[in-house]
């Protein structure tokens, strides 16, 4: 009896030893730790990692983030390996809907070889919610931010002195609008890295007046419905006042899918045909917290603080081209440093591959140039490349 009782103390000790040690190393938890680093098969002349490791929640506690880091073969050069942190566009909002987890992500990040041969790091987050546990705050800027630059962290630490402080931000669509909020937060969330520049392919800054454009397409509703279920959880709101009624149920069942694939997208758009204009109440305009929610994920041009490449479709059905020149033009009044290139007739979910070819460019010359740009702004025209056949 005596060796029993003196077993379960032994056994309950141990037990609050354990809550008290993984509490107090989850608390010690830094951005940019990595809590796990699994090799995987990578694309030609790289080594790929699938890596977890930790970010920062919008309440400021720590919260576990997925992604992979790819890295070139070989010994890094004298000076070190600066990195591209590229921010990736909608995928969904369930946690199976992680680009590191897709058999054809080397597809999805633009220019990979390009990008491999001249010896960058690439570091590819999944954002908060794809990949690991919790909802996905969605277009929720700061947030995806935060896991962008966490991303960067997370791969000096696993290489260590082969990496330098230099990084660019680069994204497409819900990516274009994180690597605006990278712009706007990186010198006082990680001041001890140096961004070099940002940049945006046909980002969403006005949330609300887009949101609103694009309620007349089937793409639109579905962007709606990601963001109507991600926003009730993160903003602990219910989507019923401001959500008409019989759309519900499509709308949730939309949430569940993910859209990384063409046979996903069409599957998702499939069921998102049910879906009306009028999804969302007028009351969606003026009610909080939504209302305050677009306006605080909203990029403010004004807060920007690095070189900025912005690439725009003339002919996009889902980012309304005038809401980015205004944002690009309010940037420039503020004397940033942007240069602002107009694929004529260019649409949208071809735009992150058809630019890369300028993107990558830009930033060759970003990291090239060990001064900052000065301000200054510039606007060109060039055509819109014409996608595959087999896209």
């Amino acid at each position: 009896m005596r060796k029993r009782k003196y077993a379960g103390m032994v056994s309950r000790i141990a037990c609050l030893l354990a809550l008290i040690l993984c509490t107090t190393q989850a608390a010690s938890a830094l951005p940019g730790d990595l809590v796990s680093e699994t090799a995987v098969p990578g694309p030609p002349h790289a080594r790929m990692w699938r890596v977890v490791y930790q970010t920062t929640s919008l309440a400021g506690t720590p919260r576990t983030v997925s992604g992979v880091i790819i890295v070139p073969n070989g010994a890094a050069p004298t000076g070190g390996r600066n990195i591209i942190a590229w921010a990736h566009p909608t995928t969904g909002i369930a946690e199976g809907c992680a680009p590191s987890t897709n058999r054809n992500l080397f597809l999805s990040i633009p220019g990979l070889d390009s990008l491999i041969s001249r010896g960058y790091v690439i570091a590819a987050t999944d954002y908060p919610g794809l990949g690991t546990p919790g909802m996905h705050p969605y277009l929720v800027g700061v947030s995806e931010a935060r896991s962008v630059i966490d991303s960067v962290r997370a791969a000096r630490e696993l290489l260590g002195a082969g990496v330098t402080s230099r990084y660019v931000a680069w994204g497409h669509s819900q990516g274009g609008q994180a690597a605006l909020f990278v712009g706007q937060i990186a010198a006082s969330y990680a001041p001890e890295l140096r961004l070099a520049g940002v940049v945006a392919i046909a980002p969403p800054t006005n949330l609300k007046i887009n949101l609103h454009n694009i309620m007349s397409t089937v793409p639109g509703r579905l962007l709606a419905a990601y963001t109507l279920v991600s926003w009730s959880s993160i903003y602990n709101t219910s989507m019923d006042a401001v959500t008409h009624r019989p759309a519900i149920p499509i709308v949730r069942s939309v949430a569940r899918q993910c859209s990384q694939t063409r046979f996903e997208a069409s599957g998702v758009l499939f069921t998102a045909r049910l879906l009306t204009r009028w999804m969302l109440l007028p009351s969606f305009w003026t009610t909080q917290p939504w209302v305050g929610a677009a306006q605080e994920n909203s990029a403010d041009p004004l807060r920007v603080k690095a070189p900025l490449l912005v690439v725009q479709g003339t002919a996009d059905p889902v980012v309304t081209p005038s809401l980015t020149e205004g944002f690009v033009q309010a940037a420039c009044a503020a004397g940033a440093h942007v240069d602002l290139v107009r694929e004529v007739g260019g649409g949208h979910f071809w735009m992150g591959i058809s630019s890369a070819p300028l993107a990558i460019h830009w930033i060759n010359q970003r990291f090239a140039d060990l001064t900052p740009a000065a301000p200054g702004c510039t606007t060109r025209d060039v055509p819109a490349p014409k996608p595959p056949s087999w896209w």
